[in-house]
């Protein structure tokens, strides 16, 4: 399964950033767009490949316990002296029809809980993305009086230019960080997609 940048946008843009400066008094407000410096630092594509790199992960575990599980059922009916495509006896089919199914729920069940891991893992390196880029926000904002960053992508309706730290800030992380060598689009466009987990073939019998 591959994730398309749309959904690191969605994910960024739900991500809430305030940074409060350290000094007292009533300071103005600047805002960042978290879209715009993930795009342009080349780290909406990191977010991307590394959410990928989980998935692949995940897909592999769901393979493993796939085959597991179709494994475990001929291994039953070998026993049962059941050949390939040999139907059980009146007498055996409903423990083979119970095997199915419980093969069928486990399977599912695991299916659901590797993609509530791979929207943790993908909401976390957004958020980890955020924290890396606080103490240069704070300090760019500081420098300009604000007391208070907020993220313009979900929390501003309207900021003056003025306000819109997010090209010093993108300055700011290149800078330290340097370009980021997946911020090339057409080297990711040519990566092959990650086939999905097949079901155990034991279990859609």
């Amino acid at each position: 399964m591959k994730f398309p940048r749309y959904l690191v946008a969605i994910v960024l843009t739900g991500a809430l950033f305030i940074g409060a400066c350290s000094h007292e008094g009533g300071g103005s407000i600047a805002v960042v767009d978290l879209g715009k410096i993930a795009r342009e630092t080349g780290q909406d594509e990191v977010i991307r490949q590394r959410a990928e790199e989980g998935q692949l992960v995940l897909n592999t575990q769901l393979q493993q316990l796939a085959a597991k599980l179709d494994a475990d059922i001929n291994a039953e009916r070998e026993k049962a002296g059941l050949q390939p495509g040999m139907a059980p006896t009146q007498d055996d089919a409903p423990r083979f029809q119970q095997m199915n199914a419980d093969a069928r729920q486990q399977l599912m069940q695991a299916q659901q809980q590797a993609q509530q891991q791979a929207q943790q893992l993908q909401t976390d390196l957004v958020v980890e993305f955020r924290d890396a880029l606080m103490p240069m926000a704070s300090e760019i904002a500081r420098q300009q009086g604000a007391s208070v960053i907020l993220s313009k992508d979900a929390y501003v309706f309207w900021a003056a230019e003025a306000a819109d730290i997010s090209d010093a800030v993108i300055a700011a992380w290149i800078a330290e960080n340097g370009p980021s060598s997946a911020a090339d689009p057409a080297a990711s466009a040519t990566a092959p997609a990650e086939e999905p987990a097949p079901a155990a073939e034991g279990a859609a019998e």
